[in-house]
């Protein structure tokens, strides 16, 4: 499930990408996992499908920690890749802008993280200024962006979170609801 303030529109990384209509402030929630807006397969179940089929579902999924594989079928599926990105994990089903996106900047969010380990690389036409020329799974990324994204749990309750209700799980995976762990941190002791 997409921010509000999310659109699909044309991209200078991708021929669709998502963009911001307002400004979308640091620690904002920008995507959330959603049964509804996606299907989640079994790797040896995709060899069951159409060729067809499985092109398209390997272009506009993710690999799950799990090991699933996360085809999405809302507008979140034009989510392009940046070696710089502006969104980042927060937990295993939520990304949290990493600064202020502004109207009209592109969403973005570093594939690397997502990519099986036996996966192969792909070329990276992101064309930022830490560009690495080439998408594939490092541990270092992962672990840099994955860190990144718990440091900013603590400050979720300082923006507005459309996507967060007060009786939603918590992004960082405790298991609480989101009004106990960090929703009302200035009400906790």
């Amino acid at each position: 499930m997409l921010h509000p303030d999310i659109r699909v529109s044309k991209s200078k990384i991708s021929a669709k990408g998502l963009f911001a209509v307002k400004k979308i402030p640091r620690y904002t929630v920008v995507w959330k996992f959603s049964e509804h807006d996606s299907r989640v397969y079994e790797k040896p179940a995709l060899k069951k499908f159409r060729q067809k089929y499985r092109q398209t579902v390997a272009k506009y999924s993710y690999v799950a920690p799990n090991g699933k594989i996360v085809y999405l079928l809302d507008a979140s599926k034009y989510f392009n890749h940046s070696c710089d990105p502006n969104v980042i994990p927060l937990g295993k089903n939520s990304d949290v802008a990493a600064g202020d996106i502004m109207p009209g900047e592109e969403i973005t969010y570093d594939y690397a993280i997502l990519m099986d380990a036996d996966e192969k690389a792909i070329t990276c036409r992101c064309n930022s200024r830490n560009c690495r020329h080439l998408i594939k799974r490092d541990r270092k990324i992962d672990d840099y962006l994955t860190k990144k994204g718990f440091k900013m749990l603590t400050s979720l309750n300082k923006v507005r979170q459309p996507l967060l209700a007060l009786n939603d799980e918590c992004p960082c995976d405790s298991g609480l609801i989101f009004s106990q762990c960090h929703g009302q941190t200035k009400n906790r002791t």
